[in-house]
């Protein structure tokens, strides 16, 4: 049987620029909370601007109206590459739920470490999607097994996508001390032998395919034990490149995720494992640690 191989292409996203004015940060202090405003099935986030020298921002929410109450990451924005409103940088959350509330928090991220901001005030959605709308990537009972001897993960089962377009898969990788995101590229075209009927009516990571992770990984999580978190889809918006006849596709200006889907590693119940070798660059920061509030 044909097995499809996939590989983490890893980059480096964080590109700015400096404009000579920074603000004073205190240790310990919170942030002006963002401004969020429900409109057209959509949440628009107002970011305060706190240093031109903000090198990007992370963007968290908490629906309150569930039980879990679970912290999402919900995606990042370069302020070097993004046009500002006055004061504040515009994030739009178009991933709610009608008739949800929600909550928003920003990270910054500084040349001398990471400041939050306080939550914001609850909005409640009156458009956005249905209930029943699936906004992640779906398991449908898939699983990852590890092969110690090449270091590759196989994908025993078929990922379902999202029920929304424009996204692509990642694999969030943790070290212990840093959670970033990887893009998955297809090297082959998937085998079609063991599709199904519903697996031919959406676009799908399939059965059988191969994630190679050494190699690929930056060296920060190779020689230490890491944690496949699982799958999150990812949208990238960037500017238009300057040169038209140039090859170049434009700055990153922000990136929007749907909520993460944990895919369990057989043998291996708190999916960690240890990998050899040093090669890669960093990845997309998708930290939770600070969000202990």
């Amino acid at each position: 049987m044909k097995k499809t191989v996939i590989s983490i292409l890893v980059a480096i996203f964080t590109i700015f620029t400096t404009f000579g004015c920074k603000v004073s940060f205190s240790d310990g202090d919170y942030l002006t909370k963002p401004d969020v405003e429900a409109k057209d099935g959509l949440v628009s986030i107002s970011i305060p601007i706190q240093s031109s020298d903000t090198l990007y921002i992370n963007l968290y929410r908490k629906d309150t109206s569930s039980d879990e109450d679970q912290i999402v990451n919900l995606g990042l924005l370069y302020p070097s590459a993004i046009e500002s409103t006055g004061t504040v940088y515009i994030f739009l959350d178009s991933m709610v739920v009608r008739n949800h509330t929600y909550t928003y928090m920003a990270r910054y991220c500084e040349s001398d470490g990471y400041y939050m901001t306080e939550w914001s005030n609850e909005v409640t959605v009156s458009g956005g999607y249905e209930e029943t709308t699936i906004l992640k990537y779906k398991d449908n009972g898939a699983t990852f097994a590890v092969n110690e001897t090449d270091y590759t993960l196989r994908l025993v089962g078929n990922i379902l996508e999202p029920d929304v377009e424009g996204f692509e898969p990642m694999l969030i990788v943790s070290n212990g001390s840093k959670t970033q995101v990887f893009k998955i590229q297809n090297e082959e075209k998937a085998s079609q032998e063991e599709n199904t009927e519903e697996t031919e009516q959406k676009n799908v990571l399939q059965n059988n395919l191969i994630i190679s992770l050494r190699g690929y990984l930056p060296s920060d999580f190779l020689n230490t034990n890491i944690t496949i978190v699982g799958i999150v889809g990812q949208k990238v918006e960037k500017t238009v490149s300057v040169n038209q006849e140039s090859n170049e596709t434009g700055s990153i200006k922000r990136i929007f995720w749907t909520e993460p889907t944990e895919i369990r590693i057989k043998g291996y119940q708190d999916k960690t494992f240890f990998i050899p070798s040093f090669n890669g660059s960093d990845g997309v920061d998708y930290s939770r640690n600070a969000l202990v509030y």
